[in-house]
């Protein structure tokens, strides 16, 4: 993890929000278009690029907010919108290196997720906490598989 978190400090820095979740964020539809309006700022600084989705797809993973059998389809549907945002914006940049950003940001937060499975573990008390553990072992083998990926867009980078 020491070698990603440093050439993730390499990559090129934005601007981002840092809180972005589904209470921060709302779709505003006026007439024929529909404005983003992202509200609760006070987490606000620079990142890497592509940091910032990485840390909210792994977090609406753990949340449940994105089904785990369709973490594929996701993953490549927010990054290329996140990639085209950043191209509408005029950064002209590697998308491997957004990629990399988010895939590190992302499987980053398998160390949060273990950590809830052997806190659930040790307190496993029934079925729904048999599910609920279940549910954290596919999110942090999905995870894994982003660290991973990061591994490999890493070499490819530096």
């Amino acid at each position: 993890m020491k070698s990603l978190l440093e050439t993730l400090d390499l990559l090129p820095r934005v601007f981002a929000h840092q809180d972005v979740h589904w209470n921060n964020i709302y779709i505003e539809q006026l007439e024929e278009s529909d404005s983003l309006i992202a509200i609760d700022w006070q987490f606000a600084s620079i990142s890497g690029v592509g940091e910032e989705l990485g840390r909210i797809f792994g977090y609406a993973l753990l949340k449940k907010k994105i089904p785990v059998e369709m973490v594929e389809e996701y993953k490549d549907t927010l990054f290329k919108s996140y990639l085209q945002g950043l191209r509408d914006s005029g950064w002209n940049g590697n998308a491997n290196l957004a990629r990399f950003g988010f895939c590190v940001a992302a499987g980053s937060r398998f160390i949060m997720a273990f950590d809830k499975l052997l806190t659930g573990l040790k307190s496993s008390d029934g079925y729904s906490q048999k599910e609920k553990l279940s549910h954290l072992l596919l999110v942090i083998q999905a995870l894994l598989d982003m660290a991973e990926e990061s591994w490999n867009i890493r070499s490819q980078i530096i």
